[in-house]
């Protein structure tokens, strides 16, 4: 199983803020051969925590598929004594799917039958992908895929993910996560 490696984050320049989550904010970022990356920063109160958003970090760095993100990388900073920042480095795209809807909305010009076939095709090989590995994202929602160059579109933001454990014949997680608006019923 391939490790997620420590990168050195002064290798790296910060341009612009991409976006702010629950839980970070989005960074583009340059080498210093001027290859272009995202950035995710987060902050944590708790070492604990730390470890297992390393842990999750990892489980998506695994996941190589056409329709998930890659995850390049990961540096982690002691602030102070109860405060840690971890940076989670990944291929950068050119916007995410929420962003997409929204101007396709402003523009009235809305996706063909084509276009959302492609979409959901994508999605899905890459969702019964992580399935196959045992995974569940626990968070998928537009502002959670990324367009790229062609049209490819890749699940992003694995701060959730969670690998399914075996229990007895049964696959499943008990905790419920992800965001509410996007959340399936109980």
């Amino acid at each position: 199983c391939k490790q997620l490696k420590k990168f050195n984050f002064s290798d790296y320049q910060i341009n612009t803020q991409l976006s702010q989550g629950t839980f970070g904010k989005i960074y583009l970022v340059e080498d210093k051969d001027k290859n272009i990356f995202s950035m995710k920063k987060i902050i944590l109160s708790e070492e604990l925590d730390l470890e297992g958003i390393i842990k999750e970090y990892q489980l998506a760095h695994r996941l190589q598929h056409p329709n998930i993100i890659e995850i390049l990388g990961f540096y982690t900073k002691k602030l102070d004594v109860t405060t840690f920042v971890i940076y989670i480095l990944m291929e950068v795209g050119l916007t995410d799917w929420e962003k997409s809807i929204k101007s396709h909305s402003d523009h009235k010009k809305y996706y063909t039958e084509g276009e959302l076939l492609n979409i959901l095709t994508q999605l899905v090989s890459a969702l019964s992908f992580l399935q196959s590995q045992g995974v569940s994202h626990r968070d998928i929602k537009p502002q959670n895929v990324l367009i790229f160059k062609n049209q490819v579109y890749k699940i992003a933001d694995f701060g959730e993910a969670k690998q399914i454990t075996k229990i007895g014949q049964n696959r499943q997680i008990n905790t419920l996560r992800g965001t509410e608006l996007y959340m399936s019923p109980l």
